[in-house]
């Protein structure tokens, strides 16, 4: 299962977190603002990610699990028809109560 990040970042703090902070080797894909060219919480930042999963994975928009901490961009993922979900605490993550309620 691949793991991603989805960020609103420039140019510059995209590559220094691919490379600098390691994510390039630690996540599957790094999805971007600066190089998507919509910012969250805009739809077509969320349909070009399931675009480029789907592509790549051939996983449906459906297949998608989201996690992030705020709430306008959990109800526009979730318009995509990602199962998206409202971060609140690490301990609700790994409780796993996350996977039980859907924002």
């Amino acid at each position: 299962m691949p793991c991603c990040v989805a960020t609103n970042q420039e140019k510059y703090r995209t590559q220094y977190m691919k490379v600098q902070m390691g994510f390039e080797e630690t996540f599957d894909n790094i999805f971007s603002s600066a190089e998507i060219g919509f910012k969250k919480p805009n739809p077509d930042f969320y349909k070009s990610i399931v675009d480029l999963l789907k592509k790549q994975y051939n996983i449906s928009r459906n297949q998608i699990s989201y996690i992030d901490d705020s709430a306008a961009n959990v109800e526009s993922a979730n318009r995509t028809g990602m199962k998206s979900y409202l971060f609140e605490s690490f301990e609700l993550l790994d409780s796993g109560i996350i996977d039980k309620k859907r924002s």
